[in-house]
């Protein structure tokens, strides 16, 4: 008796447990339903590529005149030389570092600059007074002219695991621009000071990031707005179109890039190797998720990375040669436990869960550019 009332206990919860995990299951499945929808709306792989298509086709022509005349300007003109910046720039600037819960700015001397003064020059920087730069030492940026590039994964501050390398503080670079260009007004010294500042952003387009490329865009402004206060000739760049130039560059080296357009990136003259390395460093960091589903893009990024190598890009060409690797939600205490738990059996949520951060991505991109237009 006591066996049989034990076995049909048993049989009880069993049943009780079913109903319970089928009750679970279903109310996921409710709870996810729309979000699924919204996926294939919206965030699925090929939604993505097919709405690149749209966004590049109306602008292809506009774009490519924009290569073509970015290419013309001398901030971008080939240098056969191997002589770096870095030991220039490096220590005088501050590094991000991005470390799971917290950013911490290091830097390698003594020589670097303070971090406050970026907001202590303010709007009105080009009247800043004496005090600001003495006791720096602006020797360093006379040396820049005879440098050929900058590789910001040297002479700098870097966490090793960090996947994107070095990240140089913007507000460093620009504040020694803007004290090299007050200084040279303050002391009627300013043709000197704007070759040094045009320099500087000649040697963030070399350095093969995309953000670099837009900080040297902003070291320009800093300088024709310098020649404008003293009365220097003013070279007549288009800085719009140079803008649009290195933001457009990074349509054609993505997972998301149409195959129609794939053959762009050959056209790519300014900007090449930055779109390469914003590009790959995007699919690494959902290889684990898509290189299944998304072989063929995967391959197409691997050609593009073997058959550039004018394209120093070390970091990235390191991790591109490791296995799969992704920011996974066992190491991330806030996710929760469902979020683990599908990550680790579900082939599909990862897929999607890739395919939507690659829309994502796209769309950041596509209003960037279109600000960009509509801005210059």
């Amino acid at each position: 008796m006591d066996a049989g009332v034990r076995a049909g206990g048993a049989r009880v919860k069993r049943i009780l447990l079913g109903l319970l995990l089928a009750l679970v299951l279903a109310g996921v499945g409710v709870a996810w339903l729309p979000y699924y929808r919204m996926y294939q709306s919206a965030f699925a792989f090929d939604v993505t590529v097919t709405r690149a298509g749209k966004v590049i086709a109306p602008h292809e022509t506009e774009f490519l005149s924009d290569q073509a005349y970015a290419a013309g300007q001398p901030f971008f003109a080939s240098r056969k030389g191997t002589r770096d910046a870095g030991p220039l720039i490096g220590p005088r600037i501050h590094w991000t570092i991005v470390k799971p819960g917290s950013v911490q700015h290091a830097a390698l001397s003594d020589a670097v600059i303070d971090g406050d003064v970026f907001d202590k020059l303010g709007k009105d920087w080009i009247s800043a007074p004496p005090d600001l730069w003495r006791g720096l030492d602006f020797g360093w940026m006379a040396q820049l002219a005879r440098c050929d590039h900058w590789d910001i994964e040297k002479n700098s501050v870097s966490d090793p695991s960090d996947l994107v390398g070095p990240d140089p503080v913007a507000g460093d670079l620009f504040a020694w621009g803007r004290l090299r260009l007050a200084k040279g007004v303050h002391e009627n010294a300013l043709s000197s000071a704007v070759a040094e500042v045009e320099d500087l952003a000649r040697l963030c387009f070399t350095a093969e990031r995309h953000s670099l490329g837009m900080y040297g865009i902003a070291l320009l402004a800093d300088a024709r707005r310098a020649r404008e206060k003293g009365g220097l000739p003013h070279p007549g760049v288009d800085l719009g179109r140079i803008q649009r130039a290195l933001g457009g560059a990074i349509a054609f080296a993505r997972l998301e890039t149409p195959p129609e357009y794939a053959s762009n990136f050959d056209h790519l003259m300014v900007g090449r190797c930055a779109a390469l390395q914003y590009g790959a460093w995007s699919a690494i960091m959902i290889r684990a998720n898509l290189r299944g589903s998304r072989a063929e893009e995967y391959r197409r990024l691997d050609l593009l990375l073997g058959r550039t190598p004018e394209c120093r890009l070390g970091r990235i060409r390191e991790r591109w040669a490791l296995p799969d690797e992704s920011p996974h939600p066992d190491d991330a205490g806030g996710r929760s436990w469902w979020e683990r738990l599908l990550w680790r059996w579900s082939p599909a949520w990862r897929r999607i869960q890739g395919e939507i951060l690659v829309g994502i991505g796209a769309q950041d991109w596509f209003k960037g550019y279109e600000r960009n237009r509509s801005n210059n």
